[in-house]
């Protein structure tokens, strides 16, 4: 866990549990070695949250590649409007 503390998260529930579902998805892409996006921070906080992440059911790419295609049309746009910020 590279010095992070385990942290409980059953005090999650509702909307908040749910950010977990897409942390696990993500840490679980970013660990593939042919894996569509590079995440180390969600390998570490995934790694440091103790949670029954199995509830989710089986962990898919679908918020990596969500992530993918808002990164491809962020880049998009920055490149037609380079003063956008």
């Amino acid at each position: 866990m590279d010095g992070f503390a385990s942290i409980d998260g059953t005090i999650l529930d509702g909307v908040s549990a749910t950010t977990l579902w897409t942390l696990r998805n993500r840490a679980a892409e970013a660990r593939r070695s042919d894996g569509v996006i590079r995440d180390p921070w969600a390998i570490t906080v995934f790694d440091a949250i103790a949670y029954d992440y199995d509830k989710f059911g089986r962990a898919g790419q679908s918020h990596a590649l969500r992530a993918r295609a808002f990164d491809a049309a962020t880049h998009n746009f920055l490149d037609r409007h380079p003063k956008a910020s």
